[in-house]
């Protein structure tokens, strides 16, 4: 059985209706396939099926996938398709919005206590 790895950042995820499935763009920088190498980057689009979702191992990456995220998407060859068979993804998740204002705050406070209000 052929094997392929992506690696790259997610540029686009679009809900498609029948038969209901999900469309994935990555932007990549890394390919394998069948233990080959390519160091090239190229926007490439795959889907994934929905039915069944439920029981798939990569149903997480895949609910929590962004534009910006970092992925690595595993597939197998299944019939003459490339299915996907694995996902992960590497959020671009910035701080908790509670500890920015919290030193904004701090900040602001100092800066009055100065006299000099931004």
């Amino acid at each position: 059985m052929a094997k392929a790895i992506i690696e790259g950042t997610v540029k686009r995820i679009a809900k498609l209706l029948y038969p209901d499935r999900t469309q994935v763009t990555v932007h990549t920088n890394k390919t394998i396939v069948e233990g080959h190498e390519f160091s090239l980057g190229e926007k490439v689009t795959f889907e994934v099926g929905m039915f069944g979702i439920s029981r798939c191992s990569f149903k997480v990456a895949l609910y929590n996938l962004a534009p910006g995220d970092e992925v690595k998407v595993e597939f197998d060859m299944v019939n003459g398709k490339w299915e996907v068979v694995n996902m992960e993804n590497t959020p671009d998740i910035g701080r908790q919005v509670e500890d920015w204002f919290d030193d904004l705050s701090k900040d602001l406070e100092y800066w009055r206590k100065k006299g000099s209000v931004l």
